[in-house]
């Protein structure tokens, strides 16, 4: 197997994420249409903006997968959503556990967020349990809340939740 790393997205990637997005599994376990174009990802990639960090996995040159965590905005701006993609031809790699863990990292340490959540597909069992050992839990459950290959399917809406971080009162006496 080819080493995997984690890098900020490129132009140059818009093809690779197109067929990515173009994988049976992609379209069976995501929320994405079949049939997506390369100029349609390249509009989508140029609009992730401040308040969105995109982690892409690289392996033999290619985008073979990514995670995309946007934050909310105003009153739910301790808040934020994830969405990943993992190629057909590389799930059981590992890949979506290192995109997790680094989206996490970001959504900790430099967000801030308290709430994280996702929606994933009911029989979506291999993804449902990465999500669940990154400490997710299911909130709830879509009935008939999305469309595939022409079957109303459920989903589940998943959220991992953190205490936020609290500065001590002696830790401001000390370091005003």
């Amino acid at each position: 197997m080819s080493k995997v790393t984690l890098r900020a997205p490129q132009d140059s990637d818009a093809a690779d994420i197109a067929d990515l997005f173009n994988q049976p599994k992609v379209i069976a376990g995501t929320l994405r249409l079949p049939y997506t174009p390369e100029k349609g990802v390249q509009e989508w990639l140029d609009a992730v903006g401040p308040q969105k960090r995109m982690i892409i996995a690289q392996a033999d040159d290619l985008a073979v997968g990514f995670i995309i965590l946007n934050r909310s905005t105003g009153r739910m701006s301790r808040c934020g959503d994830l969405f990943i993609a993992v190629h057909d031809d590389w799930h059981g790699h590992g890949i979506g556990t290192q995109l997790m863990e680094a989206a996490l990292d970001i959504a900790d340490n430099w967000m801030g967020l308290v709430r994280v959540e996702l929606e994933v597909m009911v029989g979506n069992e291999t993804a449902v349990r990465l999500y669940e050992r990154m400490g997710f839990q299911i909130e709830g459950r879509a009935r008939a809340g999305t469309l595939i290959a022409g079957e109303l399917v459920d989903h589940f809406i998943m959220s991992r939740l953190r205490p936020p971080p609290v500065r001590r009162a002696e830790d401001a006496e000390a370091n005003p």
